[in-house]
């Protein structure tokens, strides 16, 4: 072998090293690189890992609601305030009644005025006194013998059996036996009103009003409750209106009947009830005010004399 060939061979294996050491180089410099990324991943045994913060997370940002148009808000009902004292007391309209001081069930045919009558019949029978009248304009009118006192609260029954249009009946009280009596008079329509009657006059001391009961067969529970001039009136319990008349003091009651002359009527009254009134006390009715006109006067003047 001469010399250049051991030249070239020196060379290959120079090269052949430097090669070697460039690999291992490389694998070292992968392996501290692997470990490096190792540490910073887990931690390098013996260092604790740096304590890190969980991240919060960011919210959606949240859409702003459309606003709904209200075109008719509804309205806050105001509470009432509460009053004290100052309810009012339902007012008594029969005040002061008591005992019973007469009574009549009809089942003997005396005291009443009964028969043939012009224009028609009073009769008692079956614990009712029934006034009849046929087709022909008349009024039958039967009064009670007995007296009343001055101030007291009548029931009575009334039962039409034929009875139309302004054919009526009702009570009469205050009556003097003869020509003087109150008369409520209540018609087959539905109107009532009270009159008075005296020789000579009819006054009209209730004008009509409409009670809303009318036609026949029909029964009501009439109530009449007087204290001296004072007159309140009832139908079935229900207060129906007040009067004022200190003309008539008669102390006899009564029933009739009065027809027009169209059509036959016939009423009956029966299970009558009369009570005393007590320890009532009307309220005053105040008296007018005469207002005086007050006319100023001069004082005299005095003239000097010469």
């Amino acid at each position: 072998m001469n010399r250049k060939e051991r030249e070239e061979r020196q060379v290959i294996k120079i090269k052949a090293l430097f090669a070697s050491l460039a690999v291992h180089f490389l694998l070292a410099w992968v392996f501290i690189t692997g470990l490096f990324l190792l540490s910073a991943c887990s931690g390098l045994p013996g260092v604790p890992p740096e304590a890190t913060e969980p991240s919060t997370p960011t919210p959606a940002p949240t859409a702003s609601p459309t606003p709904t148009i209200v075109w008719f808000p509804a309205t806050q009902t105001p509470t009432p305030f509460a009053t004290l004292g100052l309810e009012q007391p339902t007012p008594d309209e029969r005040p002061g009644v008591s005992e019973v001081v007469a009574q009549d069930d009809f089942a003997s045919k005396s005291g009443w005025q009964i028969g043939p009558m012009v224009g028609g019949t009073v009769s008692i029978d079956e614990n009712q006194l029934s006034i009849a009248v046929p087709e022909q304009a008349a009024t039958l009118v039967s009064l009670r013998s007995a007296a009343l006192p001055a101030s007291y609260y009548l029931e009575i029954t009334a039962t039409t059996s034929l009875c139309r249009g302004q054919d009526a009946y009702g009570l009469v009280f205050h009556s003097d036996g003869a020509y003087s009596s109150y008369r409520w008079i209540l018609t087959c329509d539905g109107q009532m009103r009270v009159e008075r009657w005296r020789p000579a006059e009819i006054a009209v001391v209730q004008n009509w009003i409409d009670f809303g009961q009318a036609g026949a067969p029909l029964t009501l529970r009439l109530g009449l409750w007087i204290f001296r001039e004072e007159m309140r009136f009832f139908v079935n319990g229900d207060f129906q209106f007040a009067a004022h008349d200190p003309l008539l003091t008669g102390s006899q009651i009564g029933v009739f009947a009065r027809s027009t002359g169209k059509n036959a009527l016939s009423v009956s009254f029966s299970n009558l009830v009369v009570r005393q009134i007590r320890g009532y006390e009307p309220t005053p009715i105040p008296t007018p005010t005469i207002y005086v006109t007050k006319i100023p006067t001069h004082a005299p003047t005095w003239t000097p004399t010469h």
